[in-house]
């Protein structure tokens, strides 16, 4: 397989974008570039330069819609799949042509990838969003020692976790966390939740999301959220200015391939 290079992927990841916005346009589904897409789209208008990957934010409705709608082909969903023991918070839409070696693992679960990212509704009142962000942190806890991500010890109530995990499958995680995630989803709410795939939480104001705009990425319109200046001062304070030399590097650690 030959390695690919930062510039070719950047052109995977744009490709594979476009055929995302493609299908949700097609369907009125509405999604916002996030993270450091949403940023590098208006400090760069397109790709930070230092930047390796591509972030959606979805409400959990849209990104619901958008699991249901896409067939898996070209691009491949990989969200929940109990054959392998994938879970997470954040679905990635993956490239099947290609293949990514996280750190140093020798084994490739899937391609050069978006980051579908849901976010919710919490209640405004801070004791019920203390229980609830305690609910999260049990269940993703419990899925990650299921998935090795967390050793479990050898104690009796290692033993019987390991026991316990060897009956559940992650569907069965997945449904009881999504449970306690949208639990406010239906209700009016002036804050909502963001989990990162390291299920890092980051609460932001609702009308934030109250309604969407375009913004350029590489030469193309892609969605926004109309309130995307609020939304980047919480995530980086003043965000148009660029960091320092030594810290314009990659978050990722992986290698990217082409199968063929």
């Amino acid at each position: 397989m030959r390695e690919i290079s930062i510039q070719e992927s950047k052109k995977i990841l744009f490709n594979a974008l476009a055929y995302f916005d493609q299908i949700c346009r097609e369907n009125s589904i509405n999604y916002s570039l996030g993270e450091g897409s949403l940023l590098g789209a208006v400090r760069h208008k397109g790709f930070i330069p230092w930047d390796d990957d591509i972030d959606i934010l979805m409400t959990r409705a849209d990104f619901n819609r958008f699991l249901t709608i896409h067939k898996d082909g070209i691009y491949k969903i990989y969200h929940v799949n109990p054959d392998v023991n994938y879970w997470n918070s954040v679905a990635r839409l993956s490239d099947t042509r290609t293949a990514v070696y996280l750190g140093k693992s020798n084994y490739s679960m899937h391609g050069l990838w978006l980051g579908l990212t849901p976010v919710d509704n919490i209640p405004d009142d801070d004791r019920k969003w203390n229980r609830m962000k305690k609910r999260i942190a049990f269940w993703v806890r419990l899925c990650r020692q299921k998935k090795g991500v967390i050793p479990v010890d050898q104690s009796i109530k290692g033993k019987f976790l390991k026991y316990f995990f060897k009956i559940v499958t992650v569907d069965w995680f997945d449904k009881r966390f999504k449970r306690i995630v949208t639990a406010y989803d239906s209700k009016p709410t002036k804050r909502m939740l963001k989990l990162n795939i390291r299920y890092e939480p980051f609460v932001f104001p609702s009308i934030v999301f109250d309604g969407y705009t375009e913004l350029e990425f590489e030469g193309r319109k892609f969605m926004a959220i109309k309130h995307y200046d609020d939304y980047l001062k919480l995530m980086y304070g003043d965000y148009m200015t660029p960091p320092p030399e030594k810290d314009r590097i990659a978050k990722h650690d992986f290698r990217a391939f082409y199968k063929y």
